[in-house]
């Protein structure tokens, strides 16, 4: 609402994708989801006299003032979001959504009641709902239920019986369309218009719903309008994209042609859902390699080889010293390719001690060739296993288990995780 900007005047906030995919998932299998839209909701609403001059229209030879909130005006998504706002917070106290295995939403003129698998209740509590909107003189349509079809809501369709979230075919078509285009003009680097930078925007948040490694994305492209300038008009401005807003582009033009248009339903960071999965890496410019990862205590050692090294070396600010940078995340590629498919669905915290290494993971994106290239062979493989990745940046002195392994000393490392995590690590299943 009101371009996704917080007003701390309502008590609620802007349901996203990434809410309806956390709501199915927790709510566990067989998720119950009911769907009901208002007929010309914004319509309902008259407009202030003051505003009359805004909306004159001319019908052949007559002329009108409109009386009613008009779509594509962000006042009328606004006035109405404080109607869904009143509603939100009382309609639950008349039974609809009575405790936590229920929850009720709105979404502009949409509503939506999710429920667990099994919650014999939900059909009743849902025609309570429409009898309450009837009561209250609203005229409702579009009805959706999840035992009788898939749901359609905020661009997906969502299918709860087999848990997934799937982009509709039309939809697919259309972005893929579009994004072989931008991907051709961003090379050619020509000039975007203010306009599809921001259908871009609108493309990237929406896809970070399946995708939250493209999450990053999303500030990246956001930052390119503020660089519009603010005296001509919006539909006249045209810009060439930075190197990181290319990058952008060009994640989301692969992303698209290699997708099959479905997600499995997983449930993203969170209050209430923190990680599955644990790994703290380390690298050394003397030895190598080395990491663990929680709970399972697998541990791995690896020796930089020559080409490697030499790797590191060409991109390095210092010509008699590797760059540490380059091998923080050589180090992470390493061992997200040595877990294989372990991590597939899971929401994995990932730990390291140089902050620049996390730096250019949370940005997806360096200016360095070669850590470029390590940054997308990371975010390339965790979209592929659609892994939910966080990246953290932690002090070295919280990171000595993966610095022992990182110089091929896995029996002190041992004796730190006796310490530190009380249990000792496996074995490493690689070493050099």
């Amino acid at each position: 609402m009101n371009d996704l900007v917080y007003s701390p005047r309502f008590l609620s906030f802007h349901l996203q994708g990434s809410h309806f995919r956390d709501l199915l998932f927790l709510s566990g299998p067989g998720a119950q989801l009911n769907a009901i839209d208002q007929c010309d909701a914004f319509r309902s609403d008259q407009l202030d006299k003051k505003d009359y001059h805004l909306f004159v229209y001319k019908l052949e030879d007559e002329w009108y003032f409109d009386l009613r909130h008009p779509f594509g005006w962000v006042p009328s998504e606004w006035s109405y979001h404080s109607i869904v706002s009143v509603l939100k917070f009382s309609l639950p106290d008349h039974g609809v959504a009575p405790d936590d295995s229920s929850s009720l939403h709105g979404y502009v003129d949409n509503w939506f009641l999710f429920s667990r698998g099994g919650d014999a209740s939900h059909n009743v509590r849902w025609a309570t709902l429409k009898g309450l909107f009837d009561q209250l003189g609203i005229s409702m349509h579009e009805e959706q239920k999840s035992c009788d079809q898939v749901v359609n809501a905020l661009g997906w369709d969502w299918d709860t019986d087999s848990r997934l979230m799937i982009c509709p075919t039309d939809k697919h078509e259309v972005c893929v369309s579009r994004l072989s285009g931008w991907h051709a003009k961003a090379l050619a680097d020509q000039p975007f218009s203010s306009e599809e930078i921001e259908r871009l925007v609108g493309l990237m948040q929406w896809i970070s719903s399946a995708c939250p490694v493209a999450v990053p994305y999303v500030a990246s492209l956001r930052a390119v309008t503020l660089r519009f300038t603010s005296t001509a008009p919006r539909s006249h401005c045209t810009i060439k994209l930075s190197a990181e807003a290319k990058e952008c582009v060009a994640f989301l033009h692969g992303f698209f042609a290699q997708w099959d248009r479905k997600q499995p339903l997983f449930a993203g960071f969170s209050p209430i859902c923190a990680w599955q999965y644990l790994i703290r890496c380390d690298a050394s410019t003397l030895f190598g390699a080395g990491g663990f990862i929680l709970p399972s205590r697998r541990s791995y050692i690896h020796a930089w080889s020559e080409e490697e090294r030499q790797l590191a070396l060409s991109h390095s600010t210092d010509p008699d010293r590797e760059s540490t940078t380059v091998f923080e995340l050589l180090g992470l590629l390493l061992f997200l390719g040595f877990l294989g498919e372990v991590l597939r669905g899971k929401r994995v915290q990932i730990e390291l001690d140089s902050e620049p290494a996390v730096r250019c993971l949370l940005r997806g994106f360096s200016v360095t060739p070669a850590c470029l290239l390590l940054v997308r062979k990371i975010r390339d493989h965790c979209a592929r296993l659609c892994i939910i990745p966080r990246f953290e940046h932690i002090l070295s002195s919280l990171n000595s288990i993966a610095d022992h392994l990182s110089h091929n000393d896995f029996d002190q490392a041992n004796e730190r995780a006796k310490v530190e995590l009380s249990l000792p690590l496996m074995s490493p299943f690689y070493h050099v």
